[in-house]
């Protein structure tokens, strides 16, 4: 008998607990805060009777481009949610090249840079509930997982043997940052809401190793035969250079870091787990 009454009140605690979760998706457009210059575009020619060139920034963010995810909130009052998510950016593209042209030879560089990024994050809400739209303020940390690629190719031409080098490297590490959105939120149904906000990311990047991870010279793949010491860099804070190099292990660098600043609109659904909660409650204008 007591059975029997423990597990109806089990069940209807599960069924209040649950009452304060919602899920939910989202999609953004973002575009840099301050653009930077990520690369170049730069022209030279010369002969006997011409020596110019020109030089263009490339400017733009890492970080911009289509960004989306998902989420997972609790709801604690009416005022305060607390959310853990993740979200991918489908980042914009850069390019660049350099050109050297002269009387009797050309060398043409060009790369690509592309960024891939996925975040996650643990945010707090701070929500004022009202009847038809809920404005709130939301923010968090961002812990990125984060590679960046350089697409480079390197073509000569001239007097001597024509040669083109095609060759990819990898920077790869973490970033850390925080995000804070401003935004509203429109009850649809008692399960349901959609939200619209605008959000600004402030991250970096401090990469701790870049990878060679394609080497063709003239077509032909020559990546296996080059010794660790010219396919792998480690960053470090500071290294001495005996000068001499050990063929089997990474060479080294300084590190440095990259800013991944951006800001965007961003909207999406939230699913109400158990119905009607806390932060979709009308207020009560008594």
């Amino acid at each position: 008998m007591k059975k029997l009454l423990i597990l109806p009140l089990l069940f209807l605690s599960f069924l209040s607990f649950a009452q304060k979760f919602y899920v939910g998706v989202d999609g953004a457009w973002m575009l840099p805060v301050v653009p930077e210059a990520i690369t170049e575009n730069y022209n030279s020619q010369s002969g006997p009777t011409t020596n110019t060139s020109t030089n263009e920034a490339v400017k733009g963010s890492f970080t911009s481009g289509f960004s989306t995810g998902g989420f997972l909130g609790y709801v604690l009052n009416e005022n305060i949610s607390f959310e853990a998510g993740m979200n991918y950016l489908f980042a914009n593209q850069y390019s660049g090249s350099q050109n050297y042209v002269s009387t009797n030879s050309s060398d043409n560089y060009s790369n690509k840079l592309k960024l891939n990024l996925i975040n996650f994050y643990p945010a707090i809400k701070f929500s004022v509930p009202n009847e038809t739209i809920t404005p709130y303020i939301r923010t968090g940390i961002l812990y990125g997982i984060t590679s960046l690629s350089n697409d480079e190719t390197q073509t000569h031409l001239g007097s001597s043997q024509p040669q083109t080098i095609e060759q990819t490297y990898m920077l790869t590490g973490n970033s850390w940052g925080l995000f804070t959105s401003i935004g509203i939120e429109k009850n649809l149904n008692a399960r349901f809401k959609f939200f619209a906000e605008w959000t600004f990311r402030f991250q970096s990047f401090s990469p701790k190793k870049e990878t060679l991870t394609r080497h063709l010279t003239n077509g032909a793949d020559d990546l296996s035969s080059m010794p660790l010491s010219q396919t792998e860099t480690d960053f470090v804070d500071s290294y001495t250079n005996s000068g001499t190099s050990d063929p089997t292990k990474p060479q080294q660098a300084l590190g440095f870091a990259r800013t991944f600043n951006s800001m965007g609109l961003q909207a999406g659904i939230i699913y109400v787990i158990g119905g009607n909660n806390f932060a979709t409650k009308k207020l009560d204008p008594k």
